[in-house]
């Protein structure tokens, strides 16, 4: 019998399937199931960090070595679950301006939500790299890290300087809200409104907080990172991580805040933010673990555990806000 030629066969393929398109997959198969495959993978991790923190009673050099391990394990599995989830935002709405957004307060909720659009995206583009890079100081991909990184600070850090400067000159427009509060918490202090005009004001300053702190951050990750006579690629990596986690709690902070004053359903950009943030702190708690954990220095076997709680901590509330991310959002528009 003459063999089929691969042409041949793949032609038939198509005819036969005429009339019966493949199915497109759906938002379950695309986002659901792999982000809770993830959170699977990374609670599998938390009894391994238990099991040797139950054992350092024992104390001594091994204790070190085995949370050392531990601490590369949680790394490992990070650099490659971290990156895959953030590169799936795109399979959400989250990118996507709400075009139900409130035309009160004039340009303010508009504006507010293109400042915090654009810096999605800045962090979408970076941080997968940030994280995938982190841990890995001294091999020979960090060569270009820092460069790299620079190279795409002065957009994002001049975003992020308008946006603060727009969010303190529109403080002001909380002056109305406190003083109405004042006067509903003498006259009716049970009204519905009154507790929303609090939660605007709460999460808008909480907001304008965050946003300044990350400003800041600019600063350290410029110095860090120029290759300069003290250039260390370890401080460079660390700083860029500090801003990754920075910024994703900014995002999240207000998703809230523009719940709370503009009506603008956030809570699935709240959400993949916050497990953004959290896996990013894991890493930088990986780097404090693999410092202490191996050192004979007076008190290091201390740092060493508390460093091991706070990654367990930060990947608890990972999990728990992927979780949350696979019911809370919903799929693009544009899929």
């Amino acid at each position: 019998m003459v063999k089929m030629s691969v042409a041949v066969a793949a032609l038939l393929g198509v005819v036969s399937t005429l009339g019966h398109p493949a199915q497109t997959p759906t938002f379950r198969e695309q986002f659901v199931e792999p982000v809770l495959k993830m959170a699977s993978d990374i609670e599998q991790l938390e009894p391994k960090i238990l099991e040797q923190l139950s054992s350092s009673v024992d104390g001594g050099y091994k204790f070190g070595l085995q949370m050392f391990d531990v601490s590369n394990e949680v790394q490992e599995l990070l650099r490659h679950v971290a990156p895959s989830y953030i590169e799936m935002y795109n399979l959400t709405s989250a990118p996507e301006p709400d075009e139900q957004l409130t035309k009160d307060y004039g340009d303010l909720p508009e504006t507010a939500q293109q400042e915090l659009l654009d810096m999605l995206k800045w962090s979408m583009k970076i941080a997968p790299e940030v994280i995938a890079m982190s841990g890995k100081a001294g091999v020979k991909e960090m060569a270009s890290f820092g460069k790299d990184v620079l190279a795409q600070l002065p957009e994002a850090e001049k975003h992020v300087k308008q946006a603060m400067m727009n969010a303190w000159t529109d403080a002001k427009l909380q002056l109305p809200r406190m003083e109405s509060l004042t006067l509903n918490v003498t006259e009716n202090p049970v009204q519905g409104e009154m507790v929303h005009k609090v939660a605007c004001a709460a999460d808008y300053a909480t907001s304008l907080g965050k946003l300044t702190q990350l400003y800041s951050s600019f600063v350290t990750i410029t110095s860090d990172c120029e290759n300069g006579e003290d250039y260390q690629v370890e401080d460079c990596a660390s700083s860029a991580l500090d801003l990754v986690a920075r910024q994703s709690a900014f995002i999240a902070d207000s998703s809230k805040m523009m719940w709370s004053c503009f009506d603008s359903h956030w809570g699935c950009t709240h959400a993949l933010m916050v497990a953004t943030t959290e896996m990013s702190k894991a890493m930088a708690e990986g780097d404090a673990m693999k410092a202490m954990c191996k050192s004979t220095e007076s008190g290091a076997k201390t740092i060493c555990e508390m460093s091991a709680f706070n990654v367990l901590g930060h990947l608890g509330y990972a999990v728990g806000a992927m979780h949350l991310s696979t019911t809370s959002c919903a799929q693009a528009t544009t899929q």
